[in-house]
């Protein structure tokens, strides 16, 4: 938690989708299955696939890692979930659809 919204460890997400991290100048874009988000350390808005989109906090670094907000993953229109089990320990599900070949 960081002032007031759930954020994740960009390394730690792009691992999770099998996903491409590049740290650019002030930031990093992320490209997984084919989209890309570019997200900035102290910017409001990231870049998702050629469109601007407010995110609920800035991205910032700590400790020589950047976070993102986990809402920009988390939309109702993904299939990911994520459930509480403590304070300090969450589940996140995923589902990966692949289309019929």
């Amino acid at each position: 938690m960081h002032e007031g919204a759930l954020f994740v460890d960009v390394v730690d997400l792009t691992r999770v989708f099998n996903g491409l991290l590049v740290f650019e100048r002030g930031g990093v874009r992320i490209t997984v299955h084919g989209h890309t988000a570019s997200f900035f350390v102290g910017r409001r808005t990231a870049q998702i696939d050629k469109a601007q989109v407010h995110l609920p906090g800035a991205p910032f670094e700590y400790a020589g890692d950047v976070f993102i907000p986990m809402a920009t993953v988390l939309a109702a229109d993904k299939a990911i979930s994520l459930a509480w089990l403590s304070p300090h320990h969450a589940d996140l599900h995923l589902t990966v659809f692949s289309s019929a070949s």
